[in-house]
Parts: structure tokens; sequence; C-alpha cells
């Protein structure tokens, strides 16, 4: 998984320009797609985030032990 934010960035930009490249008419719908792709990017990234939490609180807790 990439997590550098430019990356991330650009590659749903380009992806948005391939999907929407009929100018003007396509902007709004490019720009929601691009929001919709940042949203699901922004839940993925928070989800690992939780899931490597909660694996160092565990073995925190054998460590107590």
């Amino acid at each position: 998984m990439q997590i550098d934010p430019e990356f991330i960035i650009r590659s749903i930009d380009d992806s948005a320009q391939k999907h929407y490249r009929n100018g003007e008419a396509d902007q709004a719908d490019r720009l929601a797609w691009q929001v919709g792709a940042l949203s699901a990017k922004i839940r993925e990234l928070s989800a690992l985030l939780q899931y490597t939490v909660d694996q160092l609180n565990e073995l925190k807790a054998k460590d107590i032990k």
C-alpha cells in the first residue's frame, strides 16, 4: 500500500482525468468522483491506522503481563 500523500492525490487526479476527459461538461462529475475517491482513501487509511494502534496496544498488554 502506498501511503505517500502526493502519490495518492496524483493517482486519484490521474484516474479522474482518465474517466472524465470531456471538458467543462464533466468538471462537476470529475470533482465529485475525486471527492468520493479521497473520502474512501481517508477511510481506508484510518482503518489501517486503527488496526495498527490496536495491534500495538495488544503487544503492550502482552509485555505488561
